[in-house]
């Protein structure tokens, strides 16, 4: 499984999922999950992987911020990706910590025959970053 988030900001949508934070100094924070190639449960080398939960807690490292919400899948001109905005408590350091729990918990079913089965999903990943907000300019 490939995992790429990145953040964006000025964000339009058609509609919000439910506690998107909308306020000026929200970012969109987005995960973009394909499958890699030894990925086992049918999913084709560099799809994107849908009916999966994920989870995003953001917290400001020596802050007192902390804000937890689950990411709604949704596409952009780039492709589906899952995502939401947070309301970013200034600037500093950051870190985003993904929790990536498998599509079966969304009823997303599997073969299990010796045929055309897939093996079992997987358990939770946890996975985390740390990053800079606003983000800074790349050094040349």
């Amino acid at each position: 499984m490939q995992l790429v988030p990145n953040y964006l900001t000025g964000i339009e949508m058609d509609r919000h999922p439910p506690g998107m934070s909308m306020t000026p100094n929200s970012i969109h924070f987005e995960i973009d999950i394909h499958a890699t190639k030894d990925e086992k449960h049918g999913f084709p080398v560099d799809s994107w992987m849908p009916y999966l939960t994920v989870g995003l807690a953001v917290e400001k490292i020596g802050g007192g911020y902390t804000e937890t919400k689950t990411l709604a899948p949704m596409t952009a001109a780039d492709g589906p990706h899952y995502a939401n905005n947070f309301a970013m408590a200034g600037p500093g350091k950051y870190k985003a910590t993904y929790t990536i729990i498998a599509p079966d918990q969304a009823d997303f079913l599997r073969h299990v025959d010796k045929k055309t089965g897939v093996p079992g999903w997987w358990q939770p990943i946890t996975v985390s970053w740390t990053f800079d907000y606003p983000s800074k300019p790349k050094q040349e």
